[in-house]
């Protein structure tokens, strides 16, 4: 009986730090983006854009990326994207992406102001 109540104790003890775990994980994920964030994820908008590559461009993890904020409201991010090209080769190509962030705009708030590629 004891040894009935003490697994069942310890499965109760998993299920609970398990599903705190799980909850922790959630509440990361809808951590609001920092505007340095958003700037990235524009900035891949755009390189897809200029791109146009049948297969979906590779980017990486913000964390490996930067990001400069050289004047109010403008980022310059640096970083690469991972994208094939139309001979069916993958290639990584550098590039650095000006962005402006306009708050009293309505709709798009995020412009490009300039987008280089280097290989």
């Amino acid at each position: 009986m004891l040894r009935n109540t003490f697994a069942t104790a310890l499965v109760l003890g998993l299920i609970i730090a398990n599903l705190s775990s799980c909850n922790s994980g959630r509440d990361q994920a809808q951590a609001p983006a920092t505007p340095q964030q958003t700037a990235y994820t524009e900035s891949q908008k755009a390189v897809a854009y200029m791109l146009k590559a049948q297969i979906p461009p590779e980017f990486p993890d913000f964390k490996t990326i930067a990001v400069d904020v050289p004047a109010e409201n403008i980022y310059k991010i640096t970083a690469y994207v991972d994208a094939v090209n139309p001979s069916g080769v993958k290639q990584r190509l550098m590039y650095l992406c000006k962005m402006k962030y306009d708050p009293d705009k309505t709709g798009r708030q995020w412009t490009v102001v300039s987008l280089d590629f280097s290989k």
